[in-house]
């Protein structure tokens, strides 16, 4: 009866164990699915909150005739320009500077080309699947707006969509007489792998 007894206790546990795993498995799933949502909710409600406290500071640069200030305390940009593209209901705020850190929460403006809205040829960057993503919809003739920092709105038409290599190391002759805007981004736009060296480049 021990013998017995005891051979049946060990079945018992033999049985349990692999049923205790098969619960916890899909608890560790729902553990792991709950936080990859809470990391992407965090990231897309960050995203928000940067464009609200960009467009305040903007909005309060506007109201007060003088240059805007950092949206936020640690930031190492601030809007320069306001961009809209009726034809597919994008609003953006131009940042100064094309630094990573800029074009993770808007477009940036190079440095080294005139303000956007001032006379000359002015360069813009972001990133092409976020911010300037709308521009794979964008057609020749499209017109965009241009707020700048006074306050005035100047209207521009899209006329020229060309495509370079930047591995190429060619210079681009920027022609500061012509009142220009780029848009600049990586291309193609469904691209697998980021950072890959053609460039998309929209004048207006």
């Amino acid at each position: 009866m021990q013998t017995f007894t005891t051979a049946r206790a060990v079945s018992q546990s033999g049985e349990a164990e692999p049923r205790l795993r098969q619960g916890l498995i899909p608890i560790l799933l729902l553990l792991l699915t709950m936080i990859l949502w809470g990391n992407t909710a965090w990231i897309y409600l960050k995203a928000q909150v940067a464009q609200q406290l960009i467009a305040s500071v903007w909005a309060d640069s506007i109201s007060s005739g003088e240059p805007s200030h950092r949206p936020w305390p640690w930031a190492d940009t601030r809007p320069v320009a306001r961009l809209n593209h009726p034809g597919t209901g994008t609003t953006l705020y131009i940042l100064a500077g094309a630094q990573g850190s800029s074009l993770a929460f808007g477009p940036g403006h190079m440095d080294g080309t005139v303000l956007p809205g001032h006379t000359g040829t002015s360069i813009v960057a972001g990133h092409r699947d976020t911010h300037l993503s709308f521009l794979r919809q964008a057609e020749i003739g499209d017109r965009f707006l241009l707020q700048k920092q006074d306050g005035a709105w100047i209207g521009y038409k899209l006329v020229d969509v060309s495509v370079t290599d930047s591995s190429e190391n060619e210079a681009w002759y920027i022609d500061q007489s012509l009142d220009v805007l780029y848009l600049v981004t990586c291309y193609p736009f469904d691209a697998i792998d980021p950072g890959g060296p053609l460039r998309a480049n929209y004048s207006s």
